[in-house]
């Protein structure tokens, strides 16, 4: 992608049916979209495959046979985006409606920055 503020959005999953899609509800609301998102499977039984084809076939879904642990899942994913940018996100996270625009924004502020990241909260709380 020729876009220089464009966000490919990489998670790894393995039997995350009970978060995957509020995360990628959450991911697909933000403020700034992302260009791309790439969900790689570690070869789930739970049915979160299935599910993410139905509700969200939008995303690049790569399926694995069995679980290569969440670093490999991320580089495989990662060799799938075109994006400038790539965030990489497990499936228990839910990103804040403006976290990805204020992540490209402090990059392209200071843009010697590497990487950045979030302060963590538990879900639905302010701590």
């Amino acid at each position: 992608m020729e876009e220089k503020n464009a966000v490919a959005v990489v998670l790894a999953n393995w039997n995350g049916a009970a978060c995957i899609g509020r995360c990628l509800e959450m991911v697909f609301n933000q403020r700034h979209a992302p260009a791309e998102v790439v969900v790689v499977d570690n070869g789930s039984t739970d049915g979160s495959p299935e599910f993410i084809r139905t509700q969200f076939p939008q995303v690049h879904l790569i399926e694995r046979s069995h679980n290569e642990g969440i670093p490999r899942a991320w580089n495989l994913g990662i060799e799938q985006t075109r994006s400038f940018f790539v965030l990489i996100l497990n499936t228990d996270v839910f990103l804040d409606r403006d976290f990805l625009y204020e992540a490209v924004q402090a990059i392209q502020t200071a843009p010697e920055t590497g990487s950045v990241a979030a302060r963590i909260y538990k879900a639905d709380t302010d701590r």
